[in-house]
């Protein structure tokens, strides 16, 4: 099994990190945008919100459709990428991880976020047990830096 970094340099950057090799970058534009755009050996790809609601991420290269992330009432997310299906779904509750399954239900990547109170911000460890296109696996890292954004907003927005 392969294990990469996903690395917050700050509020808006995140590094895909193999070692000390830099696989690729997600970066926001303002701190408080949820659309991104992802650089992964010199190509650009937008990470796009489709609706209102927020719960369709499109992922586009030069302007072109490759991958749409759904998120469904139960929290998970739909992923199609490459004509190929996956679903991004959470698991555990003391060792929190999100998990991608393929479309016979096995899991391929996990990412397990590891919050640093220093930076006050997420790392996350990516063991993957089949190679994935870096693109995909950033996208991925903006869609569970959305999920638990917007989590954790809706926790703090509920009166006690």
């Amino acid at each position: 099994m392969k294990t990469l970094t996903a690395s917050s340099t700050d509020l808006r950057n995140f590094h895909l990190l193999d070692g000390n090799t830099d696989l690729g970058k997600l970066f926001y534009e303002k701190w408080y945008s949820f659309n991104a755009t992802i650089n992964v050996e010199n190509q650009e790809y937008q990470c796009q919100f489709n609706n209102f609601w927020g719960t369709e991420l499109r992922l586009l290269k030069n302007g072109e459709l490759i991958g749409t992330f759904k998120i469904n009432w139960l929290g998970k997310i739909v992923v199609e990428f490459n004509q190929k299906k996956y679903l991004l779904t959470s698991k555990g509750f003391l060792k929190y991880r999100y998990v991608l399954l393929d479309e016979s239900e096995k899991e391929i990547v996990a990412f397990l976020p590891d919050f640093n109170m220093k930076k006050f911000r997420y790392d996350y460890s990516v063991e993957m047990s089949q190679q994935l296109d870096v693109a995909l696996l950033l996208a991925l890292v903006h869609c569970i830096n959305y999920q638990m954004s917007t989590l954790y907003f809706g926790a703090a927005a509920v009166p006690v």
